[in-house]
């Protein structure tokens, strides 16, 4: 009884060592991270090709073309800068982060 527990025991560390293994390797975590579900948290199906993958060549043409057109980088994205987006804005109209220290006696 002993012996067949410590052979599963031992099967079971040589399989969770070849899984830690398998997942180290960069091209089986690339291979599981490209199939990885969307609804399991994986990356959505208009995401661009990765450098080197089938299509990327095509895709930085097209953005190359886009940008040589003077075309934005998403149909009906706003300039940098403006209201409402994730640019960032010029250091004159930023207004400083409030200081809690200023103004307050010392405590005693």
């Amino acid at each position: 009884m002993a012996v067949r527990l410590t052979r599963r025991r031992l099967a079971l560390l040589g399989l969770l060592g070849v899984s830690l293994a398998l997942g180290g390797c960069s091209s089986f975590a690339g291979f599981v991270a490209d199939t990885w579900p969307t609804w399991a948290g994986g990356m959505p199906k208009d995401v661009p090709p990765r450098p080197g993958a089938p299509g990327y060549e095509e895709f930085i043409a097209h953005q190359r073309l886009d940008a040589a057109a003077g075309g934005a980088a998403a149909p009906g994205a706003a300039p940098v800068g403006t209201p409402g987006t994730t640019g960032t804005t010029p250091a004159a109209t930023a207004a400083p982060p409030p200081n809690s220290a200023v103004g307050r006696a010392a405590p005693q």
